[in-house]
Parts: structure tokens; sequence; C-alpha cells
């Protein structure tokens, strides 16, 4: 979030710099556009959608690059506009910093899908679970869906080796889908 604040804060000091460039030689300042202070878009991070249905289909309400997947809502819903039972899938790749068998553990509320490198690992569960993977230094596909019927709604994914202390996949490591 911090790097966000100083971009933006950078690209509007930028316009308000043109702006008094141009009021000091008697101009008036070009027309303000979106293109002034469009933000690229993040790097790091998975392509999150957000549904109104159980099922993943539909248009998404939300479309968003998510930094992590370390959510918890609680009681609250992630974006406007989603009923109290949604589903969401965030896509992208992760970087493994070495070879090595990998343990990814999800835990969700209600149930959530873990596929990597197109092998489904995880498939529907409540409270969590792990599965162990075998991935080479790189990057690798990844999708994990999320369905919450009601109430509390919260994803993470976590990932270990032998090489590697137990984490939350590092934003870093992530790489969102086009």
């Amino acid at each position: 979030m911090r790097r966000f604040s100083n971009q933006l804060t950078l690209c509007l000091s930028l316009a308000a710099l043109q702006c008094m460039q141009h009021a000091s030689i008697g101009e008036s300042p070009p027309e303000a556009s979106a293109s002034a202070v469009a933000m690229p878009p993040p790097l790091h991070g998975l392509k999150g959608e957000y549904f109104k249905s159980l099922d993943w289909t539909g248009t998404p309400v939300a479309v968003r690059i998510d930094p992590l997947l370390d959510l918890n809502w609680e009681f609250g819903m992630p974006v406007l506009g989603l009923p109290e039972a949604f589903s969401a899938r965030w896509t992208g790749e992760v970087e493994a910093p070495f070879d090595d068998t990998y343990t990814v553990v999800v835990s969700c509320d209600d149930g959530c899908w873990l596929v990597l490198d197109g092998v489904a690992l995880l498939d529907y569960f409540s409270e969590g679970a792990s599965s162990s993977i075998v991935l080479t230094k790189g990057r690798h596909s990844i999708e994990v869906r999320l369905v919450s019927q009601a109430g509390y709604a919260r994803v993470n994914v976590v990932w270990s080796s032998p090489l590697l202390p137990k984490e939350i996949i590092p934003t870093a490591r992530l790489y969102p889908a086009r």
C-alpha cells in the first residue's frame, strides 16, 4: 500500500508541477486527463475476480489485483455489490525460489480449490487442507477458488518446503493473470 501511495503522490506532484510551469509562462494548463495520472498495473499479486454466483459464472462484480492471498473480510464483503453468498477466483503465476517439494496449505470459509500447473491439489473443504507438489525454480500457473455461502469470509494460502519456512506466499512471488 505504501508504494502505491508514494506513486500516486509522485503522479499528482508531477501533474501539479506541469500546471505550475504553464502558469509561470502565462499559459492555461492542459486539460486534465486520466492518462496524465494513470497508474501502471501492479507487477505482483494475483488477478482476483469476484462473482455474485456461487459457481464463478456471469460477469464478475469486480476484477482487481490482490497483492497476496491472506484475506479476511470477517462478516464484511470484499467488494461493493456482492451478495452475502459469493464466489471468487484468483489466477496468475507463483514463482518458486528453488527446486523443491513444496507443501501448500489453503484455509478458507466455506470452500476452496487449488490448482497448480494444471494439477488439482485441493478440492472443496471447509477449514483447510494441505498438499505437496514438486516445483522447479521459476514460475508456475496457480488458480485458487473460493465459495462463501454466507457470513464469515476468508482465504489464505501458505507454503513451505524443507528449505523454506512456512509463510503466506509473498507478494513478490505472485504474478497476475493477464
